[in-house]
């Protein structure tokens, strides 16, 4: 609701917001997934296409209305954003991509930071007594939760330097 908020999306949309994020996440894959390897079926994966071809051409709708009818939302920010010289800062695609990624992002992560904290509380329910009965301690409290369990598993980080951790060298 919140990233639909910020979006400004109609309350009809947001049902299908958590379908098109599974989607997105189901067709996603590392890197070096070889083809033998694949075991989804293809027929699940022209739906999960077809579903995703459907949000696209509701997002794209949405995005028209926006640049005719600009509101004080997020999506209407970045239609309109314009660079110093007035041309559109932003191209349709690209205002696309920041929507999925601002949809996936604030919930998925978010979904998953609260299941890890529950599992923490649940594990130390004197740990959750602590925060219960000083609430100041609520940041650190998820700042630990983000520390011990990471809440996106596909991240990708580059070293900028040779280093060794745990006598790995990196």
């Amino acid at each position: 609701r919140v990233v639909g908020t910020m979006l400004d999306l109609p309350a009809d949309l947001l049902p299908g917001f958590h379908a098109w994020l599974a989607d997105v996440f189901g067709i996603l894959a590392p890197i070096d997934l070889k083809a033998e390897d694949v075991t989804t079926p293809d027929d699940q994966l022209v739906a999960n296409y077809e579903r995703l071809h459907s949000a696209y051409l509701t997002y794209t709708e949405l995005l028209e209305d926006r640049r005719a009818n600009p509101g004080d939302d997020l999506a209407s920010a970045l239609v309109t954003l314009t660079d110093e010289d007035g041309h559109p800062a932003l191209s349709s695609d690209q205002v696309l991509a920041h929507m999925i990624g601002v949809t996936a992002a604030g919930t998925d992560t978010s979904a998953n930071l609260i299941v890890n904290m529950v599992r923490f509380f649940t594990e130390s329910p004197d740990q959750l007594q602590l925060v219960l009965d000083d609430p100041s301690l609520w940041d650190n409290a998820v700042n630990e939760g983000l520390r011990r369990s990471a809440i996106v598993q596909q991240l990708f980080r580059i070293s900028t330097r040779d280093s060794e951790l745990a006598g790995v060298k990196i």
